[in-house]
């Protein structure tokens, strides 16, 4: 039996969230940038099409290392042994003749989140695989 109209409730819609409304703006925004390249030359959009006068390369920017994230709210004392790691492994990387560049220190530097601090955590040398 279907309810008569007067039997049914109504439930407030609520407006739209964040993620909606930035979906609703990101959506034309592709629809034009696909349509923008598919005006193009098909062959300047082909990356396997290389010319002979073209170097050829692959780029892989890898980001190495291990970071773990660590709350800011710690007490005092988990906060003094973390430093104290810290300055430990900076000497243990000076002494091994490990230099960082410019870009790797200022990476440790930032942290990913307002929440978290990374600590930084190098990882052992890279072995090959065995060869079958």
């Amino acid at each position: 039996m279907i309810p008569r109209t007067s039997d049914r409730k109504a439930y407030p819609i609520e407006p739209p969230t964040e993620l909606l409304s930035r979906v609703q703006a990101f959506l034309p925004a592709i629809h034009a940038s696909n349509e923008a390249l598919a005006q193009r030359n098909p062959e300047d959009l082909d990356i396997e099409n290389v010319g002979e006068d073209e170097e050829h390369y692959i780029e892989m920017n890898l980001g190495l290392g291990v970071f773990k994230a660590k709350r800011r709210n710690n007490n005092a004392s988990s906060n003094d042994s973390d430093e104290s790691d810290s300055n430990s492994e900076s000497s243990s990387q000076s002494s091994s003749g490990s230099h960082e560049t410019s870009s790797e220190s200022s990476d440790r530097s930032c942290s990913p989140d307002a929440s978290t601090n990374a600590k930084h955590i190098t990882s052992g040398s890279i072995k090959p695989l065995p060869t079958t």
